[in-house]
This record gives structure tokens, C-alpha cells and sequence, in this order.
């Protein structure tokens, strides 16, 4: 179930929702190598090819609607079907050489990629428009894609020792890639009649990026400081060329000096401060470049832009870290991000039919489209603190957050930003009793907000808490009982959406057999039957709230049996916490932006 709300100016009222069903088989076989040889002992070559191949299928089923100050203006029904197969190989080699002169190597390494896919799908509308027509439009769609990729870089770096610990190096590359699609969508009437090739949902479309840069770094590494400094140099282009619906080739080049930076800092043995800045150019992908319009949403349209150009990110990154006397820890990090051609998206809401661009939209469905923009940035920062406390033989741990981003996008014409900050706390209490028992409690607050520039009729916030409770008991050295409880609870989301739920797993396991190497175990999952999974999206045009079911009670039977056993000290033996892989979905809250 989602619920969309657009920051629009003017009739602030509008709004999408949609719920959609949906069942999809992915299947995957990945083969991964690493061959190390140690030529002699100056050379040696590192070879590490990977190679995956993935079979998906879907069906999906969606109903959706745009509305007015809750009027309808136009829904929906969609059904779809597709397939797809694709395959993707890597293969990296890499050439040491150690001169006689302790410091001074040379490196030479080539990164070959290449991965394609071909699948097709097929699709049926049935969309009613009000009032304007009273009968439903009935339209049909079969498409066949086609995409291959290949990349190829080259490097090769040479240091050369300044003195016991410093170090020059150069380095220089070249790369390049190519993508091509070739996309074909057949459209038919309600009867299966064939009405021919839709020019605007279909095209051929090959981008290239050639690329080459050098560069110069300097490290120094002593006993406490670590210091490494680069600054490269570099030259792109992207070409990009269509011949079908028409013939049209761009090409753009570009110039940019690439810094970074890193260093490291020990006060102590338990202290220590990390600082890290990076500079990037991106290019679009291709998926972002080709001006063929999907329609797999009516009511949802999406375009590309052949006229995009890269996007110019800086990194930073600080983080202090350290210990105290009395076996407390405390950790501190800030970080954040800014980019110069940010790519964003231009989104038009209909408020009668229009054709734009020779695209046809209908009344009150959307058209959205990237470019690029100026003025995204966001911060985050965290910070840490825990002790022990000896009359219980536990830790206490405390935490909190804050962040901030600030993103630009057009709607309908018009400069919209997005600011979000979140205030997000936490307080935690965990022990280890005695090697038979060990429980954890703990208690996070998080509040965000959003505020658009455009129109401050959707400016809002929610809040999110979650109450967990960990137990773990071994009885008689050999029966395990394992519980984890969580209360979660979430206000200020979309109507509909707000909701309070808990999870509760529970298992139990027995260990047998000489040194307790085999274990049976039962294992049941969300046992109140409760669990859902609620995210938050913030964008420059509009804030959506979504619901999605997720796998509900289920049990499980695992035999285990260890091979070879270690000592585990004083870790509570027979000990198991629950897997993160099998934690049901929705743990946890909305995810951050």
C-alpha cells in the first residue's frame, strides 16, 4: 500500500495511492576465484574472475488512483507479466613488481567486465477517467529488451620512497565503457488486434564513456600518524547515439581535478582519529540517458534525458574513537556529502490533459524525468557511549543522532527543495550474568521532518520508537532457550499507514552427541503473527509513505552439526543468538534519508 503527496504550489490536495500484489522467482548461480602466485620474489599476480547468471520472472497486479482533495480523478488497473535473463563476468588481474630498492614497486592491473540481459513483458490497462468518460479505456502492451554492457580499466601505479616513511606515487588510467539497449514495445487494441510499434516506448540507444587520468599521491606512515593525500587529474567524454525512433548523437566532454585524501591519528593505543575526503564525477547510466518513455504505471510515467551530464560529488568523513580507564568506550562520527550537478528529477502533474514533449499525459498522472541540479548536501553525525556497571555484571551503552539533507527538484516547472532533519536516541542494557544467562534491553527514539520551499502545506513529521528485549538461558549445559522481543511504534505517517506492532521470536535447542558437536533446534518467527514492514520516502516532489505484508508465523527445524570445536573462553556456551538473515522483514522502522 502506498500513499504519495505531491508539494505542489497550488491544489496542494493532490495525491496518489496505489496497492499492488506482486510474486517474483530469482534464481542465481555466482562463481567466484582468487589466485594468488608469488612469481618469484619480486613478482606476483593476482587473478580474480567472477561470473553470475540470473533468471527472474514476476507477475504483478496493481491498482491505483489520483485524487483531489480526496475526489478521484482517474484510476488504474494494471496486470503484468515479464522475464528476464542476464548474465554478468568480471575478470581483474593484477601485476606486482618490488624493485631491489626497499619502497619502490610497480603495479599494473586490468579490470574487464561484461554483462547483458534479454527478457520481454507484457501488459494490460484498464483505466477509468472521471467524469470525462464514463466507459473504461482497455490497452494492451507486449515489450522485448535487449541490453549489453562492457567496461575495461586500466591502471598502473608507481611509488617511490622519499624517505623511511614517506612515499611518492603516480599513477594514470584508461577506461572505458559502453551500453546499448534496444527496447521494442507492440501495442494492441482490446480485441489483440496489432496497431504497431510504439515510437515514444521504444528505442535503440548506445552510450559510450572513455575516460584516462594520472595522478600523484604522497603517504607518510609513522608510529601514530597516517597520511595519504592524492590528487588526479581527469578526462571524460560521453557519446551518446540513437537510431531508432530517429537518428540523434550527442557528445560532451569533460575536465576534473579529482582530490583526496585520508589521515589517521593515534593519541593513545585506545584512541584514535580518522579523517577521510573524497572527490568523484559520475556519469549517467544508461537507463538515465534514453528517452524512451515507461509507462509500467499509467498514471506514473518516467522519461530519460539524453542531455545529463556527470555529477561532481564531495566526502567527508570524521570519526574519534577511544576507551577510558575504566573500560568505558565512546565513539564519535560526522559525515556528509555535496554534489555539483546533482542529478534530480523534473516531475509535471497534469492538472488537465496535456501534451508535453510530444507525450501524452492525462489528467492528474505524472511525468517525471532527471536533470541536473545544484544545491544537494546532506550531514549525519553519531555518537556513542558505553560503560560497565559491576554491581550486575552488565553495560550500559547510549547513543544519538542527528542528520540533515537538503535535496532540489522541479515540479512543474518550479525550484522545490526538500529539507529533512532527524533527531534519533537511544539507550541499551546488556549482561552476561553468568555463562547460563544473558539478556539485552533496550529503548531507540527517532523524530524526522520534512520541509519543501515550495509550499509548506506538506511539511510534516513522524516518530518511531522501538522497545526490544533479548533472553538467553542455557539449562543443564545442553538445552537452549532463546527469546527476542520487540514493541514498535510509529506516528505522524499517512493516514492508513500509523500503526503499533510487536515481534516476538522464540527457540529452543538441544546439543547431543561427544562434545555437544550436534544441536537440534526449533525456531519460531513473528509468533504473534504481527509483523509489517512501514518505510518513509522524502524526495524533492512529494513524501510517500508505504505499508508491505511480509512473511508472518513460520517454524523452523535446524540440525547442526560442528566438525570441529573451539574453546570458546568465557562466551556462554551453547550461546545462540537469533540470525539477522532469519529475522523477518520490518525490524527496526523506516529507513533514514
Amino acid at each position: 500500500n502506498t500513499i504519495r503527496n505531491y508539494a505542489l504550489a497550488k491544489d496542494s490536495g493532490q495525491a496518489y495511492r496505489d496497492t499492488s500484489f506482486s510474486t517474483t522467482d530469482n534464481l542465481n548461480h555466482r562463481f567466484n576465484m582468487r589466485l594468488e602466485a608469488k612469481l618469484d620474489s619480486n613478482n606476483s599476480l593476482i587473478y580474480t574472475p567472477r561470473i553470475t547468471f540470473q533468471d527472474i520472472s514476476s507477475v504483478n497486479s496493481t491498482a491505483a488512483r489520483n485524487l483531489i482533495r480526496n475526489k478521484i480523478l482517474d484510476s488504474t488497473l494494471n496486470n503484468s507479466n515479464g522475464s528476464q535473463k542476464s548474465f554478468t563476468m568480471n575478470q581483474e588481474i593484477l601485476l606486482r613488481h618490488k624493485f631491489h630498492k626497499k619502497g619502490r614497486t610497480i603495479s599494473i592491473s586490468t579490470n574487464f567486465g561484461l554483462n547483458g540481459s534479454e527478457g520481454n513483458s507484457a501488459q494490460i490497462w484498464i483505466q477509468h477517467l472521471f467524469p470525462k468518460y464514463p466507459y473504461p479505456i482497455y490497452r494492451s502492451q507486449q515489450s522485448t529488451l535487449s541490453k549489453n554492457t562492457w567496461s575495461i580499466q586500466n591502471n598502473i601505479i608507481y611509488t617511490e620512497p622519499l624517505t623511511e616513511k614517506a612515499i611518492l606515487s603516480f599513477s594514470a588510467g584508461w577506461n572505458n565503457s559502453s551500453s546499448s539497449t534496444d527496447n521494442q514495445a507492440k501495442r494492441f487494441n482490446d480485441t489483440g488486434i496489432f496497431l504497431g510499434i510504439d515510437s515514444l516506448l521504444s528505442n535503440k540507444f548506445k552510450s559510450q564513456t572513455p575516460s584516462q587520468y594520472a595522478g600523484l599521491g604522497y603517504a607518510y606512515n609513522s608510529e601514530k600518524s597516517n597520511f595519504n593525500a592524492n590528487v588526479n587529474y581527469q578526462e571524460s567524454s560521453l557519446l551518446n547515439d540513437r537510431t531508432f525512433p530517429d537518428s540523434v548523437g550527442i557528445s560532451k566532454s569533460f575536465r576534473n581535478i579529482l582530490p583526496s585524501l585520508m589521515w589517521r591519528y593515534s593519541f593513545t593505543e585506545k584512541n584514535n582519529l580518522r579523517i577521510f575526503y573524497r572527490t568523484s564525477a559520475n556519469a549517467p547510466s544508461i537507463d538515465q540517458l534514453q528517452d524512451v518513455v515507461n509507462n509500467s504505471n499509467p498514471l506514473q510515467l518516467s522519461v530519460g534525458n539524453k542531455n545529463l551530464r556527470q555529477d561532481y560529488q564531495h566526502n567527508f568523513f570524521v570519526r574519534y574513537m577511544g576507551s577510558g580507564s575504566d573500560n568505558s568506550s565512546y565513539f564519535f562520527m560526522l559525515g556528509g556529502n555535496a554534489s555539483r550537478y546533482y542529478i534530480g528529477n523534473s516531475s509535471f502533474v497534469a492538472g488537465k490533459d496535456t501534451l508535453l514533449d510530444d507525450i501524452f499525459i492525462r489528467r492528474g498522472s505524472q511525468l517525471s524525468r532527471p536533470i541536473n541540479l545544484d544545491g544537494q548536501y546532506s550531514l549525519r553525525s553519531f555518537l556513542m557511549y558505553s560503560r560497565p556497571l559491576g554491581f550486575i555484571k552488565s553495560n550500559l551503552s547510549t547513543n544519538a543522532s542527528a542528520t540533515f539533507s537538503r535535496t532540489p527538484g522541479m515540479l512543474n516547472g518550479k525550484m522545490n527543495f526538500a529539507e529533512s532533519p532527524s533527531l534519533g536516541g537511544g539507550i541499551g542494557l546488556s549482561s552476561n550474568i553468568s555463562k547460563a544467562v544473558d539478556f539485552t534491553l533496550s529503548y531507540n527514539l527517532n523524530y524526522t521532518s520534512v520541509k519543501n520551499s515550495l509550499t509548506s502545506s506538506q511539511n510534516n513529521s513522524y516518530v518511531s520508537q522501538i522497545l526490544g528485549a533479548k533472553l538467553n538461558l542455557v539449562l543443564k549445559e545442553r538445552l537452549v532457550l532463546n527469546g527476542d522481543f520487540s514493541q514498535n511504534l510509529y506516528n505522524g505517517l499517512s493516514a492508513g499507514i500509523n500503526t503499533n506492532f510487536a515481534l516476538l521470536n522464540l527457540g529452543m535447542g538441544y546439543k547431543f552427541l561427544k562434545g555437544k558437536q550436534a544441536e537440534l533446534r526449533a525456531t519460531v518467527f513473528d509468533l504473534l503473527g504481527q509483523n509489517t514492514n512501514i518505510s518513509r520516502s522524502i524526495t524533492e516532489t512529494y513524501t510517500e509513505d508505504s505499508r508491505s505484508n511480509n512473511l508472518q508465523r513460520f517454524f523452523m527445524l535446524t540440525f547442526t552439526y560442528t566438525l570441529r570445536v573451539f574453546k570458546s573462553g568465557e562466551k556462554m556456551e551453547g550461546m545462540h543468538q537469533m540470525s539477522p538473515g532469519m529475522r523477518p522483514m520490518g525490524w527496526g522502522g523506516p529507513p533514514q534519508n
